[in-house]
């Protein structure tokens, strides 16, 4: 009894911090929307508009340039990132209608994949709403590729082949065990608060929340978006948060998936990938703020 009774008192209390949390977030974005809807309200667009009407095209073609070189730049890489994804077919899957976890994998990278061209094509048209729903679907199929290669998820890989849809929450707290039961960290990474909260920012315009809308409103004609102008700004502020870390994503369980099959080729093509795209490795200094925030963790 007290050891039922001493774990209960240990649910509580994760419960009570989750919800505290939730509470904290809540409130945060309150404020946020809160303080865009005011400015808003005080007219600040409205009167760079009426001071210069040529203004808002400005600001749109300057954004639309700068989107699309970043598209340009990425696109110059799908090729390559197809290459790869081919070569784990043709090592890992040599029938598509095998049901076991390379073929799951394969189907679930090559999704994100075409999540990826169609946010470049999204983003050249300014689509900025579009492209963080589709950034979201490509991810979590990117999370069920994972899930599927880790041992003790079979039972999940055959409900999914059944057609049963496998929850995201389910993939996250698989990685979480995943990641520090490798022991990169003396301290536990929190792997699952720092997904749950990425995917909370996806769920605002998964859901159509007021606060992601804010996204769609023009502010210098004061109405809904329908000349792109904020579309192509946000498009440009977003782009590499949604585009070009669906790409890293991509590469990073791909990579993943051919170590696994011991693909040394594919891990070096894959990592040239990696390096064209940038850093895309954390700062020590950048690891440790974004760690701050879950500091009181007990996940």
């Amino acid at each position: 009894m007290r050891r039922k009774s001493k774990r209960s008192m240990v649910r509580n209390k994760k419960k009570e911090e989750i919800l505290k949390k939730i509470e904290q977030r809540e409130k945060q974005l309150e404020a946020r929307t809160e303080e865009r809807v005011q400015k808003l309200r005080s007219g600040i667009g409205r009167r760079k508009f009426i001071s210069d009407i040529s203004y808002p095209e400005k600001d749109k073609l300057r954004n639309k340039f700068l989107v699309a070189n970043k598209v340009e730049f990425l696109a110059k890489l799908l090729p390559e990132i197809k290459n790869c994804i081919k070569r784990f077919k043709q090592i890992s899957v040599p029938q598509i209608w095998e049901q076991d976890a390379a073929t799951a994998t394969y189907l679930l990278i090559s999704k994100a994949y075409s999540n990826l061209e169609t946010i470049l094509l999204l983003a050249s048209v300014g689509k900025t709403f579009e492209i963080i729903e589709i950034a979201r679907s490509g991810q979590e199929a990117l999370d069920l590729a994972f899930l599927f290669q880790e041992e003790g998820q079979e039972q999940k890989l055959k409900e999914w082949y059944k057609g049963k849809i496998i929850k995201n929450q389910v993939a996250r707290q698989a990685m979480h065990k995943a990641i520090n039961k490798m022991g990169a960290s003396k301290d536990n990474l929190p792997m699952y608060d720092m997904k749950s909260e990425v995917y909370w920012i996806y769920s605002l315009y998964t859901h159509s929340s007021y606060a992601a809308l804010l996204d769609s409103v023009d502010v210098f004609h004061e109405d809904f978006d329908f000349q792109t102008i904020s579309g192509f700004h946000y498009t440009n502020r977003n782009f590499d948060i949604a585009a070009k870390q669906l790409a890293i994503s991509i590469l990073l369980e791909l990579k993943n998936a051919s170590t696994k099959v011991k693909d040394l080729e594919n891990i070096n093509e894959v990592d040239k990938i990696l390096v064209k795209l940038g850093n895309y490795k954390a700062s020590p200094d950048e690891i440790a703020a974004i760690l701050g925030r879950y500091e009181d963790s007990n996940l």
